[in-house]
């Protein structure tokens, strides 16, 4: 099944992006596996006066990087970046279901570690 190949991840940092300027920005960005095995990565720079951008999920993730790129008064990547998105974007909701089942299974294992340090101290 094309889910077995399909990844997806996304984070932000606070970091300098810029090295003719030093002020730190943040950053989002989401790096997807798509079934066909093709690793598509975008990101966006968020002002050094914008707070933390916030995604719950990958599509959050992508919305959040289109609607910052898109309003971008000059941006010389467009096109690049427009064709990114255009890739991911038809399996949104597979990355979604793919990320959420990888998280569910991380939390699981984190509580089964938790439930274990309990109960040695309970002992």
């Amino acid at each position: 099944m094309a889910e077995e190949t399909v990844k997806a991840y996304f984070s932000t940092q606070f970091a300098r992006f810029n090295w003719c300027r030093d002020q730190k920005e943040w950053q989002l960005w989401l790096d997807a596996t798509l079934p066909d095995g093709e690793r598509v990565c975008i990101s966006e720079t968020f002002g050094e006066d914008a707070s933390e951008p916030e995604a719950n999920c990958p599509s959050e993730a992508f919305d959040l990087i289109e609607e910052r790129s898109k309003s971008l008064w000059i941006d010389t990547a467009r096109a690049d970046k427009e064709a990114k998105r255009n890739k991911i974007r038809p399996h949104l909701k597979l990355l979604n279901f793919v990320w959420a089942k990888k998280r569910a299974e991380e939390l699981r294992r984190q509580a089964g570690v938790l439930e274990y340090e309990y109960c040695m101290e309970e002992e």
